[in-house]
């Protein structure tokens, strides 16, 4: 495989790898807020029930069940050991739905029927970036990469949420220019251009919603570049514009 695919897939590793983390601490940190010592317990089934469907676990979640260690240390142990498609599974599972530690566990309130048709997308996505297939990406992009957006800003571990990633355009016949993505940007949240680092994140994850690649993404200073044209194209029209009133 070329050396710029696994760098383009490792950089969705991270993010993946990113939610993954974030969910596994919201998880832990809102059911010992409200279930304390019997953290653990009140999931314990959909562990257990998942050690019988899958040889992988190798009984661990019957041995923390029935471990001497806190509640708190069981749940912690337990999230560790979860796959991520079980992780995101558990997610759509009645056991955590119906739990009130599940109260505004989301900044959004969920769509049950949008959620579940990001589920499957996510899964595959963490499974195509993990194996390297760079074709199984290339063939899904839009819907693995709209799943995993969903997924970091209903969780609260991504920076679109400074955008309206949903008011953003789908497609382009062809792959917009540097300023067009900045000018959508500008138009989005004036505030990203206050800082150049984030600017760029942001910018480099939209570039490659249209279509760029990890090689052919402009470089920091043509980025750079453009914004400070931009801004002063911007100036030059409110000031054109208040003189001509």
């Amino acid at each position: 495989m070329h050396k710029n695919y696994i760098e383009f897939l490792a950089y969705y590793y991270k993010r993946l790898m990113d939610l993954e983390h974030c969910l596994k601490n919201k998880i832990l940190y809102k059911f010992y807020n409200v279930h304390q010592g019997n953290c653990f317990k009140v999931l314990s089934a959909y562990f257990i029930n998942i050690e019988k469907r899958k040889k992988d676990y190798r009984n661990k979640f019957s041995k923390l069940k029935s471990s001497d260690i806190l509640g708190y240390e069981k749940l912690e142990k337990a999230l560790e050991y979860l796959f991520f498609s079980d992780l995101i599974q558990l997610l759509n599972e009645p056991i955590f739905i119906k739990d009130k530690a599940a109260k505004n566990f989301y900044l959004s309130k969920i769509q049950p029927e949008t959620f579940k048709s990001h589920i499957k997308p996510i899964k595959k996505f963490r499974n195509a970036v993990a194996h390297y297939n760079y074709r199984e990406y290339r063939k899904f992009r839009r819907k693995f990469v709209d799943s995993l957006i969903y997924f970091e800003r209903l969780i609260g571990c991504s920076k679109f949420n400074i955008i309206d990633y949903d008011s953003l355009p789908k497609e382009y016949a062809k792959k917009p220019g540097t300023k067009k993505i900045l000018s959508i940007l500008y138009n989005q949240n004036k505030e990203i251009f206050k800082n150049d680092k984030v600017l760029i994140e942001i910018f480099d994850q939209i570039a490659i919603l249209y279509g760029y690649t990890y090689d052919s993404l402009p470089q920091r200073w043509t980025i750079i570049r453009q914004k400070f044209q931009l801004e002063k194209e911007v100036k030059e029209k409110v000031i054109a514009s208040s003189q001509a009133g």
